[in-house]
């Protein structure tokens, strides 16, 4: 992707006493003014450099989705299982995967002790 850049202007005003071309934001966070061309060719190089990194192909069979290593799917209502976590950031982690939807089957997740969820099936 490319970097906004200043470019430096004497006159960022034109004739009419209107701004020349379009504002581009530097780094400092000043803005300068760039001539209408010199932003036009901005915006196609950018679209260049996108287009260029993407090959578009057609009939690539979708792969088969990856099974859970955890047994959501074979549980009955009533049915729980334990998981260790040993940071908050798996905690929170496998929490979102308990939340998520899965043909009617709706799940609950408690902490059971330190490092150790319990999820159970509800309905």
């Amino acid at each position: 992707m490319l970097e906004p850049r200043v470019v430096p202007s004497d006159d960022p005003v034109g004739e009419d006493g209107e701004p020349d071309g379009e504002r581009e934001r530097g780094d400092a966070g000043e803005y300068s003014l760039l001539g209408e061309e010199e932003a036009r060719s901005i915006v196609v190089g950018r679209e260049e450099v996108m287009n260029s990194q993407f090959v578009i192909e057609k009939g690539i069979p979708i792969p088969e989705k990856k099974d859970s290593p955890y047994p959501f799917m074979e549980m009955e209502v009533g049915d729980s299982f334990s998981v260790t976590v040993a940071t908050a950031a798996e905690d929170a982690r496998f929490r979102s995967k308990v939340n998520k939807k899965r043909e009617n089957r709706k799940f609950i997740c408690r902490k059971v002790g330190e490092g150790q969820l319990r999820v159970w099936r509800i309905a």
